[in-house]
């Protein structure tokens, strides 16, 4: 059976609090998501649904880079208590590669 993932990438809402200087905002945005990453894992591994994840990353920005199958976004996204500004596609590059 083949899987169908796909990447994408997740800003998080950043945490209330005061206004931090620009320097330190993408050093928040990392840890914010290692701990996105954490939780998710331990989501993931309760529903037994670690097996559609391929892998999650933390990005030179702060975001979360996820490859899994698409329905689990849906399911990240509805879920109240996890406090998700966007999800973006990743661009495909199979599709793309003509145009390079």
């Amino acid at each position: 059976m083949t899987r169908n993932t796909r990447r994408y990438f997740i800003e998080l809402q950043p945490d209330a609090g005061p206004t931090v200087p620009r320097w330190r905002e993408t050093e928040i945005r990392r840890r914010q998501a290692e701990r996105f990453i954490c939780s998710v894992n331990t989501w993931l591994k309760q529903s037994a649904l670690d097996d559609k994840v391929t892998t999650m990353a933390v990005t030179a920005l702060g975001q979360v880079q996820i490859i899994c199958e698409s329905d689990l976004i849906d399911q990240l996204s509805s879920h109240d208590n996890i406090h998700i500004a966007i999800i973006r596609p990743g661009i495909m590059l199979s599709g793309n590669l003509g145009r390079l």
